[in-house]
């Protein structure tokens, strides 16, 4: 069928006779496996039908382009008035590992900060685990998620779940990045946090996270420049010993 019948096909469309939510997802795929037809699917009565699964379905549809899928993501977070709910905590991190898959995690990063900064849907990590349980997603994907999720807590200063996160990886045996580690150090030191940079450091000591030469040096200078020489000193001691 041509892009022409299919966008005539669809605006013509009543999705009374469309019993499951799978139904109305394949429609909705459809139009999206044809890119220029998206402006059609907005004025579609397709819409009118649009719940959390069928968007979970539509974002997860592996022959629907990483770029429609965003763009369907988008139209339904920037337009509320719509009948079609807006993205929830399911639909953001199927898209997330759609995007990871397609190499852009830039982009990811932005989709991800998004669910941080909404009071709506941030939440602790147990319950973002049950919905990558829902979401089907397989354990040795998860590194890359919670890695950017502990970076993007630090960066919007958030410490209480960048910790949590970080603990949650150690519990699960999840690798953890030293460059990641690096960010949270960084951000704790610029909002005066020293006494929980010095916590989260011996975390990261006991967890067996590589320590480099970077990440040891600012945890000693910030302690030098509260005045906590004593400390510092103990502390270089105590990595002596470790070697």
């Amino acid at each position: 069928m041509s892009l022409r019948k299919l966008v005539k096909t669809f605006n013509n469309h009543v999705p009374s006779d469309l019993k499951s939510n799978e139904e109305i997802a394949e429609q909705i795929c459809k139009f999206l496996g044809h890119s220029p037809s998206f402006k059609a699917l907005q004025k579609s009565s397709l819409f009118s039908s649009v719940n959390p699964q069928v968007v979970h379905i539509v974002l997860t549809n592996k022959l629907v382009p990483v770029p429609s899928c965003l763009q369907f993501f988008n139209y339904l977070q920037r337009n509320p008035a719509l009948s079609a709910p807006k993205p929830d905590l399911r639909a953001h991190i199927s898209l997330i590992f759609r995007l990871f898959e397609a190499r852009k995690f830039a982009v990811a990063k932005n989709v991800l900060n998004s669910v941080c900064i909404d009071e709506n849907l941030r939440c602790p990590v147990s319950e973002i685990d049950s919905v990558m349980d829902r979401c089907g997603v397989e354990n040795g994907k998860m590194a890359k998620f919670y890695d950017m999720l502990m970076r993007v807590h630090a960066d919007n200063k958030q410490f209480d779940y960048a910790v949590q996160v970080f603990d949650y990886m150690t519990e699960r045996g999840i690798d953890i990045e030293e460059r990641s580690c690096m960010v949270c150090l960084v951000a704790l030191k610029r909002a005066d946090k020293f006494e929980l940079l010095i916590e989260f450091f011996t975390k990261m000591v006991e967890a067996r996270v590589e320590i480099t030469v970077y990440s040891f040096s600012l945890v000693v200078d910030s302690l030098c420049k509260r005045g906590e020489i004593e400390k510092a000193k103990q502390l270089i001691a105590e990595m002596g010993d470790r070697g």
